[in-house]
C-alpha cells in the first residue's frame, strides 16, 4: 500500500499532465499566440435576467474569457473577453461565501472577440464552494497584479436586510451603489483545490 508521501506525489504527477492537457487544448482553440493559458474554472454566472448558466471561466498572461459550454460541458463558443486593465475591482458577498463579481472599466469587453457597448460593467459568478472561490480569486488577482503592477481591490458586499438576497444583489448592477467595506487580502489559501481545478 502506498504512503502518504506517494500518493501525494501521485496525485501532483496527476496534476501536471492535466494542466498540460487544458493548456494545449485552450491555446489551440481559444488563446492566441503570444498569449499563455493559465488557469480555468466552471462557474455559474448570473445574467442581468437572473438567469444562471454554467460557464467556464478562462484566464490567460493578458485576458479574461468566459466561454460557453456544449454539452458534455466542454468549452465550446467565446462569450466576451477582457484585459485586466479592464477589472476595477473584485467584490465578496455577506451571506454568501460561493459568489463574487467583477467590475469592469464601461465599454471595454469584447463580444466574441469583437469590442461593444451591449455588455454590462459586472458580472457575478457564483462557484461550486468557498474554497474554490478564493482560489480563482486569487489567480484573478495574482494576474491583475503581474500586469498592472499594482494590487487589485477587493471589497464586501453587505446586504441591507441582513441577510443575502439575489434580488438585491442584481439591483446593485443596474445603478444603485450598496454598501462597500475593504477586504482583507492577507487570506491564505488550503493548500488542497477541488479535484477539477487546473
Amino acid at each position: 500500500m502506498a504512503n502518504r508521501t506517494q500518493r501525494d506525489l501521485f496525485e501532483l504527477v496527476i496534476r501536471a499532465a492535466a494542466r498540460n492537457l487544458w493548456q494545449a487544448f485552450f491555446e489551440v482553440r481559444f488563446i492566441p499566440n503570444p498569449d499563455i493559458y493559465q488557469a480555468h474554472c466552471i462557474l455559474t454566472k448570473f445574467t442581468r435576467k437572473k438567469k444562471r448558466l454554467t460557464r467556464c471561466l478562462l484566464l490567460t498572461m493578458d485576458k479574461v474569457y468566459n466561454l460557453s459550454l456544449n454539452s458534455t460541458f466542454e468549452p465550446e463558443v467565446l462569450r466576451w473577453t477582457f484585459g485586466y486593465n479592464s477589472i476595477v475591482d473584485l467584490e465578496v458577498f455577506a451571506g454568501n461565501p460561493r459568489t463574487f463579481s467583477f467590475t469592469l472599466q464601461p465599454r471595454t469587453a469584447s463580444l466574441g472577440g469583437v469590442r461593444t457597448t451591449s455588455l454590462p460593467d459586472r458580472f457575478i459568478f457564483e462557484a461550486n464552494s468557498d474554497h474554490e472561490r478564493k482560489w480563482i480569486m486569487h489567480e484573478i488577482s495574482r494576474l491583475y497584479s503581474l500586469k498592472m503592477r499594482n494590487q487589485l481591490v477587493t471589497k464586501l458586499f453587505q446586504a441591507k436586510k441582513g441577510a443575502f438576497s439575489m434580488d438585491e444583489l442584481m439591483s446593485t448592477s443596474k445603478g444603485k451603489k450598496p454598501k462597500k467595506t475593504e477586504v482583507k487580502r492577507s487570506q491564505k489559501l488550503d493548500k488542497k483545490r477541488s479535484s477539477f481545478i487546473l
